[in-house]
């Protein structure tokens, strides 16, 4: 029976609420405050708090990899773009120097029909190297 005693008066004084003043700067003598009650909801709102700034976090993340895609792409693209021409004008280099050739030759010592044709390769000669320039290419000033 005193067991049963010692457990009613724990669930009545359990019952009671605790009467003393906060304001205090004195310890509570009732242990009322000491004990900390779980509160479910509040674990559960700091866990989704936890997920929601993980969350954010791969957000950012995300974005910024998005942006950084963005920037890679767009300087091949631009490089594509200033650099697409390249081989077709390497290879145009060689018939560039036959048409100099041809058109070094003394136009004195050739015959009418000859000097006409030649006229005809100048102007061909004019027309590719307008094109080339429009295009930015440039001759560059060798030595030698």
């Amino acid at each position: 029976m005193t067991e049963e005693k010692k457990e009613v008066e724990k669930e009545t004084k359990e019952k009671q609420k605790c009467k003393c003043q906060n304001d205090k700067k004195e310890k509570c003598k009732c242990n009322h405050h000491d004990k900390k009650e779980k509160n479910p909801l509040k674990e559960e709102n700091e866990k989704l708090k936890k997920d929601i700034n993980e969350l954010v976090e791969k957000v950012k993340l995300a974005q910024a990899e998005l942006i950084n895609y963005r920037k890679r792409k767009d300087e091949e693209v631009l490089n594509f773009k200033k650099y697409c021409n390249q081989a077709i004008i390497t290879d145009l280099i060689p018939i560039i120097d036959n048409f100099e050739r041809a058109i070094k030759l003394d136009d004195n010592d050739l015959t009418d029909e000859l000097s006409k044709f030649l006229e005809g390769f100048k102007m061909m000669y004019a027309s590719l190297m307008e094109v080339l320039k429009h295009y930015g290419v440039e001759e560059i000033s060798r030595q030698g």
